[in-house]
């Protein structure tokens, strides 16, 4: 309750509503005493350091417990913490960005501030209040990409076209001088190669226009098990004699909205990649799922709730660091041997689903292969069967 003496004038919070107010609060606050020992911590502190409750912690010196150890990996001792020195010096402390670390060895950056508790003068101990800066930072970083790609997107849709011109006047002219009488037989080796050339030049056209998301795309209502079912022998024959192919079709899956032609180039690419990543055999499964995104599901995915088709298309290959896998979609980046690949293709695949209104995400590790979740908004309330329901080939 809220209480006031009688001149009406100063107004103390009892301790229960104190602790109520303290409680609702997202951000987490824990006290400490002079030494850096916590006496008292919210659940939200608690929450965020992914502990059960503060009992775990309460009594602990808690920069052994959340602050042992820098960005580098390297050891925090306690007697070199800046922090610790401002606390019992008295001095109120603003942190940003601090790196911290949670129960289960995971580490976040936290905006902190520390205020001193100085009744008489004296330091007896401090407040500290924190706020995990985990999803803001995975804003601006979705941001600055975001940016960053629209930039290079501008840019490969301008050398695209102008491109595409050239090529248009290169590839027409070779197949005018191939209907010309009496040609030599190297004429025709040379003209065949400069066609070859051409078609390649054409198809790294594409990729750039689908990447820069100006690709013309002729969406319409498509049974997409029985896109995957049509597409399997095509399939087989880019993984190769040594690599296994599983279907894993939903039975009641709705159908999307897509362009086939596309969607088909897109599974080829990542099955093309799925093939270089198990050089010694394997499996590339592919399955598809209806689902229900809620607000929540939907803010971590990048999409609006709803329902939505996911396509999932996974290997058992040798996987990805974090740091290549942050890189997989942008253009022209490959971990192939130079002339081995033009670093379009995942750039391409996530072009292609982001303009049909969906959206990638990438599950991989390193020795434990990579899983690509395709989501495309589904066409609610209408359902198409598999055709097959389950497949399973060991390849050719």
């Amino acid at each position: 309750m809220i209480e006031k003496n009688e001149c009406d004038v100063e107004v103390r919070l009892s301790e229960p509503l104190a602790q109520l107010l303290v409680e609702s609060t997202a951000d987490g606050v824990y006290a400490l005493d002079s030494d850096g020992k916590c006496i008292w911590s919210n659940a939200a502190a608690a929450r965020i350091f992914g502990y059960a409750s503060p009992s775990a912690y309460v009594g602990l010196q808690m920069h052994n417990v959340i602050h042992h150890t820098r960005a580098d990996g390297s050891p925090y001792p306690e007697s070199e913490c800046t922090g610790l020195k401002k606390l019992r010096a008295g001095e109120p402390i603003l942190q940003p960005q601090e790196l911290l670390w949670r129960a289960d060895g995971t580490s976040f950056y936290a905006e902190v501030r520390v205020n001193p508790i100085a009744p008489k003068g004296t330091v007896v101990g401090a407040v500290v209040v924190l706020r995990d800066l985990t999803e803001r930072l995975q804003a601006e970083e979705q941001m600055r990409r975001a940016l960053k790609m629209e930039a290079v997107g501008r840019l490969a849709a301008g050398i695209a076209h102008d491109f595409n011109n050239l090529l248009t006047v290169i590839n027409g002219f070779a197949e005018l001088i191939q209907l010309q009488p009496d040609l030599g037989k190297e004429t025709v080796h040379r003209l065949a190669g400069i066609g070859r050339a051409g078609a390649r030049a054409a198809e790294l056209t594409r990729q750039l226009l689908a990447f820069s998301r100006q690709q013309e795309l002729h969406p319409g209502l498509r049974n997409l098990n029985q896109l995957l079912s049509d597409s399997s022998e095509l399939l087989e024959d880019a993984l190769g004699k040594d690599l296994h192919l599983s279907l894993e079709l939903d039975p009641e899956l709705a159908p999307v909205e897509v362009d086939g032609g596309c969607l088909e180039q897109v599974l080829l690419n990542l099955a093309l990649n799925a093939r270089d990543a198990m050089p010694s055999g394997g499996t590339l499964r592919v399955r598809t799922q209806g689902l229900k995104l809620d607000e929540s599901g939907g803010r971590r995915v990048g999409l609006l709730e709803g329902e939505y088709a996911l396509l999932s298309v996974s290997d058992t290959g040798h996987g990805m660091d974090d740091t290549t896998r942050q890189r997989i979609f942008e253009p022209f980046f490959t971990t192939k041997p130079v002339g081995a690949g033009s670093g379009l293709g995942l750039a391409m695949v996530l072009g292609v689903v982001e303009q049909s209104g969906g959206a990638v995400q990438v599950q991989s590790a390193p020795g434990s292969g990579a899983e690509f979740q395709i989501y495309l908004p589904a066409a609610p309330g209408r359902a198409m069967t598999a055709k097959p329901a389950q497949f399973s080939s060991s390849g050719r």
